[in-house]
């Protein structure tokens, strides 16, 4: 089951495996991935996940970060404009300075 692609959780297979964010980037962070944008990641029948690292002749995707001390600074407008992740799913989207916006994917 597909759970992470394009830099996002895919939240209703996230849900229906009934998985944890503190889980999940615990398993991504043993295979060293430092956000969301790296990687694929399905979770196999056998309930191992399997993480496919994206070749390094594609650009890298921007993505949420999975080391916790990088969700210390949580703000809940953007503090500058750019590109910014959701905190749930990751889907990253354009903001400007003082945005509040829905996550449109969660």
């Amino acid at each position: 089951m597909l759970l992470v692609e394009d830099g996002r959780v895919h939240m209703e297979n996230f849900r229906q495996l009934r998985l944890t964010q503190k889980k999940l980037f615990g398993e991504l962070r043993q295979h060293q991935v430092e956000h969301l944008g790296q990687v694929r990641s399905y979770m196999e029948t056998t309930g191992n996940l399997s993480i496919y690292f994206h070749p390094e002749t594609e650009p890298v995707r921007p993505g949420l970060p999975t080391w916790p001390e990088r969700f210390r600074h949580l703000q809940r407008r953007a503090g500058a404009p750019g590109l910014h992740a959701c905190c749930r799913c990751g889907h990253v989207h354009t903001l400007a300075k003082g945005d509040q916006v829905p996550c449109p994917t969660c």
